[in-house]
């Protein structure tokens, strides 16, 4: 399945019922980056406390950053289940949708 170039505005389906299916699959998509870009802050955020506290294990709010780590760490796994979810649901919207009619991605 080819890509529209970048920069170039996607044109609507001209059946209305797949266009708002397309639609969805769009949504989806975005969901996905949105969660794919918490997840990478997540994941930044974790290696700086981790340095933090190497630099200084001893240091009194070394205790709050390891929870803050676990936390973290806790949220990450949920967004990625998320993340997985979301595929599932748009490979299943996908499977429902005519190849030609795909093309209007």
């Amino acid at each position: 399945m080819s890509r529209k170039p970048a920069g170039r505005p996607r044109e609507p389906h001209p059946d209305p019922r797949i266009e708002a299916k397309l639609q969805r699959i769009l949504s989806l998509r975005k969901m996905v980056a949105d969660k794919e870009a918490l997840v990478g802050q997540d994941h930044q955020q974790v290696t700086s406390l981790r340095a933090k506290i190497e630099a200084h294990p001893n240091w009194d709010r070394a205790s709050y950053q390891r929870e803050q780590i676990e936390r973290l760490l806790d949220e990450i796994g949920e967004m990625e289940a998320e993340i997985r979810n979301l595929h599932d649901e748009i490979e299943t919207r996908l499977a429902g949708i005519d190849d030609m009619d795909l093309t209007a991605l």
